[in-house]
């Protein structure tokens, strides 16, 4: 349970906050320059992205790398569509399909970016050398 919590903890309180982003009225002292917002969700959900990619990889070891990048895409991409479904209900803010193209390609870059430097990490581990032991003089 305390793993469980450990590794699910950070994706879930994430979301909640995003939740609680998406209800309120966008604040008026952000720059307003054209695809700031698209930064920006971009990088939330990037962050949202490897969230779910870390609480994958450690609660389902089995589980395969492509497995792992698979479903943190799609519950990333998922939970973006769904709160632009929300925002759609709400005055103060307005549904747009490029703020969920903006979420799953943020959640996209950051899952590759993940998976690189795990591969490339990989490969170094690999590449080092071997050297058998040196027998100790009796």
């Amino acid at each position: 349970m305390r793993i469980g919590l450990r590794l699910w903890g950070p994706p879930l309180a994430w979301m909640a906050i995003l939740f609680w982003l998406a209800s309120s009225p966008p604040p008026a002292s952000l720059p307003r320059w054209v695809g700031w917002d698209k930064v920006q969700h971009a990088g939330a959900y990037g962050l949202l992205a490897a969230l779910l990619w870390r609480a994958l990889r450690g609660t389902w070891p089995p589980l395969p790398s492509w497995g792992v990048f698979l479903g943190a895409a799609c519950i990333t991409s998922a939970y973006g569509a769904l709160t632009e479904v929300y925002q759609a209900f709400l005055p103060q803010r307005a549904a747009e399909g490029w703020d969920w193209v903006a979420d799953t390609v943020g959640g996209l870059v950051a899952l590759m970016g993940l998976q690189a430097r795990r591969r490339h990490q990989s490969e170094a581990i690999l590449s080092i050398p071997f050297q058998e032991e040196e027998s100790c003089p009796p």
